[in-house]
């Protein structure tokens, strides 16, 4: 199997546990998966911890400074890479 074939398909089968929290990565994963990213080296250019990281796969609290960052690197809207899901575990 191509190695950006296995990426993809490792992304697509973590999108799918995302959708099912309340405030979901999943626009931050599928952003990641476009730029040809993976978590690490998004944890290496922006400065974030491997707790901090861990925190987006299960839809933790992620700071504001930390969104900041996200947004500042892909230059985009908080919208962009984090959406709130009905049904979610607040709820």
């Amino acid at each position: 199997m191509h190695k950006n074939t296995f990426f993809f398909l490792t992304w697509q089968i973590e999108i799918l546990y995302y959708i099912y929290m309340g405030i979901s990565y999943r626009p931050l994963f599928v952003l990641l998966a476009k730029h040809g990213m993976s978590k690490t080296d998004l944890r290496t250019k922006i400065g974030i911890s491997t707790n901090t990281l861990a925190k987006f796969a299960k839809s933790d609290y992620i700071s504001g400074e930390t969104i900041e960052k996200l947004c500042a690197y892909f230059n985009c809207q908080p919208g962009d890479i984090m959406e709130y899901v009905p049904g979610s575990k607040t709820e």
